[in-house]
């Protein structure tokens, strides 16, 4: 925990602490008249019947303005305050910021929380954690992106989101032995960064020793940068051959960003991995210098099964 969050929750704490002991009731003693919040003062009355004789002694009844900042008798018939929990609640949450996200990640958050359910943020990397279930939405630009942990299994659902990377990186990866399932909805559009001219990233990089299903009925375009694929394997020489990638859904489009990277397959000098389409994918893939659909150039195809859909490769 960094200092600002530590600064934040002892704040949290003390106005916590504030509003709880403004909203307890003073509670009258037993024998009170009404007069002694506290109780009456010892060795000064003994009867009840000399509440009038102390008035008067005190000047509370005679208009002393000594006495005028004294506080207000209790009135038996006014109700007693509660104690409200949610004014605590609601005011550690104006001072504290949330610690969590909850199971969405809007992309154009350009602060976001550290982490939600299912994923931790630092870095300008979303971590996608083993068993999450999350949605992503909104627009980004730069370096925000999203990665699938080392050997976590995972759900995303893509609602409206646009993300281009300005540096070397995807805009989605999977770290070694991930498997995610990608839910497309809505219109979605992935570009992945570069260097130069001749190296790039993969708009979705799912690279060998992965896995990767995408469905949905939304659109996916995916669009991949110099030497690398649009889905599957990158422009580094420990990414480029793709991985395991299942398309049973959605309208997608996935174009390499040119030299040798295939459209969905292996980057330039990678293998295409294992791709099978089928139930109502709509796919039209573009390689340039790789493949459309398999491998990227100077080296072979893998393993691709096409059982349904429509498939367009170029």
């Amino acid at each position: 925990m960094n200092h600002k969050s530590i600064f934040n929750t002892f704040l949290a704490w003390v106005l916590a602490i504030n509003v709880l002991l403004s909203a307890m009731p003073i509670t009258a003693a037993e024998g009170d008249t009404g007069l002694y919040p506290q109780g009456l003062p010892s060795g000064e009355i003994e009867d009840v019947e000399d509440v009038e004789e102390v008035t008067d002694e005190t000047g509370s009844g005679g208009g002393d303005d000594d006495m005028a900042g004294e506080s207000e008798p209790y009135a038996e018939d006014e109700p007693e305050p509660e104690f409200n929990l949610p004014d605590i609640q609601m005011a550690m949450m104006g001072i504290m910021p949330l610690a969590s996200g909850g199971a969405t990640i809007d992309m154009s958050d350009t602060a976001p929380p550290s982490s939600g359910t299912g994923w931790a943020y630092a870095d300008d990397i979303y971590t996608v954690s083993n068993g999450a279930n999350i949605t992503v939405t909104g627009d980004s630009t730069g370096g925000r992106r999203i990665e699938g942990a080392a050997a976590a299994t995972a759900s995303i659902t893509l609602n409206n989101v646009s993300m281009t990377l300005d540096q070397n990186f995807p805009a989605i990866s999977l770290s070694a032995g991930a498997s995610l399932t990608l839910t497309i909805e809505g219109t979605n559009t992935l570009t992945g960064g570069s260097s130069s001219q001749f190296s790039g990233q993969a708009a979705i990089l799912a690279p060998q020793g992965t896995t990767l299903t995408i469905n949905g009925q939304g659109s996916l375009t995916a669009n991949g940068g110099p030497s690398s694929t649009g889905i599957g394997g990158g422009g580094g020489n420990t990414t480029r051959n793709g991985g395991n990638i299942t398309i049973t859904g959605g309208t997608i489009i996935a174009n390499s960003g040119g030299n040798g990277g295939a459209g969905i397959g292996g980057g330039q000098g990678g293998t295409g991995g294992t791709i099978v389409i089928e139930g109502n994918a709509q796919v039209t893939a573009q390689g340039n210098g790789g493949a459309g659909i398999g491998s990227g150039s100077s080296s072979s195809g893998g393993n691709i099964t096409i059982n349904s859909g429509t498939v367009t490769a170029v």
